[in-house]
């Protein structure tokens, strides 16, 4: 038994005892030496006591077994189990600050004394332009989004920031999927700062974050100090921000998320102020070495060493270096651009890399432990192209930054191999099959999706569980796009009552099934029942989110378009 219900066990029974006590010690003096009939209402009393007491026992173990669980996901999701404090941490490297580059003749091995342990750590802090913006963006109740390219000093500049107005804060570094658990502990706190490096890994699967996380963290009197600060690369938010207005539905959740936070953008490159500041702090190596370079590189892009890997990357291609573990990171990239964010299996990448390999007589690639070694080794102190994980060596992430000038630079015309999509399915967990299946949407590569979205849901256990309603969505609205369109408006429906029934008729996503299936009724030409469904959205979303919302606005499209297929145009500019 739990002890908090222990406890509560040992305060009945002492309850009970201290009743009849005072019973005998108010009577007494009356005069009255008989006690059978007090002996019957202690009886009773002790007899419902026992009765509540046993229901009251099993509630609080059932919310201390319920809190046991958190705090054990938490210890184990969550940087240093959640118990440090902002102006505790000293090392910003653990909250996804890259490390620095060594200056060249210059060697950790052979440094000594001061110059060792300043080569050690971070370099000094270069303040940017937008650093007060950003402080004073720290407000109880905040949720403040850094949004800039890979190695723009995002993750530096929102540490450097918290610390200096948050440094009493409890700070919470989840894993996503500690995501649910660690803010439920964080909403317990009074000064919590959650911290969500790389946001768009919180934003899909079965512990993704939502409106209703952030209001039970966030939305307490302002004697609750609770703040959320991301980080957010910019091809990331492209990528969110992509989904056509006919198809919101497919990222509804991240786009009420993204439209909650304070977006502040954080240039590559350096102003001339903030280069000015740099200068005055060129008594560290690395900034001296990273100014002469500013010409080609943003400072914290140098120091970061990401042109150096991302040429390393392209000269490893060669037939005479390394085109084995090039091809391992390629192959690394290309499952990141199809959208697998989750640390990548070797497995799947030995897998995969061969079909980036050098053909011809002259290619010989090297062995596959050099391969990897070449891939894995942290280039001048700095990182490495492929990470592997400290917790488990056979999954390895890739650099983030080569990732970025991929997406940059590669034309959508471009995208994976269909090949490489469907090994990557095979290794990829409900989260990135989902995330497999948007990014081939988004491409039109539809079959794709069709396939990933179908084995999502076999990750799913609850037919009625919101992920796999999504899914089934997600698969109807593909079916509409290929065409198959009696299946779609079946798959819809069906989804639709299963919505309404346990979320309401006026819930956000019954709603969004709602439309889609007034869509693929338009397309099979039953303009009548589509008017009707497009009317009552409408008129349900003009009540609860104003006639100027942009889900309105796109219902007042949709009737619109089935209007003027009905040919009452004059009712349209009416």
């Amino acid at each position: 038994m739990p002890r908090l219900a222990r406890r509560a066990g040992q305060w009945l029974v002492a309850g009970v005892l201290a009743l009849a006590g005072v019973g005998v010690a108010v009577l007494k003096p009356l005069g009255v030496d008989h006690w059978n009939w007090l002996a019957v209402v202690v009886l009773a009393v002790a007899a419902v006591a026992a009765v509540v007491g046993k229901l009251t026992l099993a509630r609080m173990e059932r919310e201390d077994k319920h809190r046991d669980e958190t705090r054990q996901v938490v210890s184990s999701g969550a940087l240093r189990e959640g118990r440090v404090r902002v102006g505790e941490l000293s090392d910003p490297t653990v909250l996804g600050v890259h490390r620095a580059v060594t200056p060249h003749g210059t060697s950790l091995e052979g440094a000594a004394g001061d110059e060792a342990e300043l080569l050690e750590g971070v370099p000094v802090y270069v303040p940017r332009d937008r650093h007060e913006e950003v402080v004073a963006a720290l407000k109880p109740g905040a949720f403040v989004l850094l949004v800039g390219d890979s190695a723009a000093g995002k993750s530096r500049l929102a540490f450097e920031a918290t610390r200096e107005v948050l440094g009493k804060h409890r700070l919470f570094v989840p894993e996503p999927q500690a995501l649910a658990a660690v803010i439920n502990e964080a909403a317990t706190e009074r000064r919590a700062l959650l911290w969500l490096d790389d946001l768009e890994r919180f934003l899909t699967g079965d512990n993704s974050l939502n409106v209703t996380m952030l209001d039970r963290l966030l939305n307490h009197p302002d004697k609750h100090r609770r703040v959320v600060i991301a980080t957010l690369r910019l091809q990331e938010q492209h990528l969110l921000d992509s989904t056509p207005d006919s198809d919101r539905g497919l990222d509804e959740n991240r786009r009420r998320v993204l439209a909650m936070a304070t977006r502040i953008h954080i240039e590559r490159t350096f102003t001339p102020t903030e280069l000015n500041r740099a200068q005055h702090r060129d008594q560290d190596p690395r900034i001296a070495e990273a100014l002469s370079h500013t010409d080609d590189y943003g400072l914290a892009e140098y120091l970061a060493a990401g042109p150096q890997l991302l040429r390393r990357w392209h000269d490893g291609r060669a037939a005479s270096t390394n085109p084995r573990g090039a091809a391992l990171v390629t192959a690394a990239v290309e499952c990141r651009r199809a959208g697998f964010l989750s640390p990548l299996p070797r497995a799947m990448l030995t897998e995969l890399h061969t079909y980036y390999l050098p053909t011809g007589k002259r290619a010989r690639p090297e062995a596959p432990d050099k391969a990897w070694a070449w891939a894995t080794q942290p280039w001048r102190h700095t990182t490495a192209l492929l990470e592997p994980l400290d917790a488990d060596p056979d999954h390895v992430t890739v650099f983030d930054y080569i990732v970025d000038h991929t997406q940059r630079t590669t034309p959508p015309s471009e995208p994976p191999p269909e090949h490489l999509i469907h090994i990557a399915l095979t290794h990829a967990t409900a989260t990135d099959t989902t995330l497999i299946g948007h990014q081939a949407r988004r491409t039109g590569r539809y079959p794709l999706a069709s396939i990933a979205y179908t084995q999502a849901l076999t990750h799913h256990t609850s037919p009625e569980h919101p992920d796999t309603l999504t899914s089934r969505n997600n698969r109807a609205n593909v079916m509409r796009a290929l065409g198959r369109l009696e299946e779609a408006e079946t798959e819809h429906s069906s989804v639709l009552e299963t919505q309404s029934r346990i979320l309401g008729p006026e819930h956000p996503d019954t709603l969004i099934s709602r439309n889609n299936r007034a869509r693929v009724l338009y397309d099979l030409g039953r303009l009548e029942e589509a008017e009707t469904e497009h009317s009552s959205v409408l008129e349900t979303r003009t009540r609860i989110l104003g006639p100027e919302h942009p889900d309105t606005l796109i219902s007042r499209n949709n009737l619109a378009s089935v209007m003027r297929a009905l040919g009452r145009q004059e009712e349209i500019s009416g």
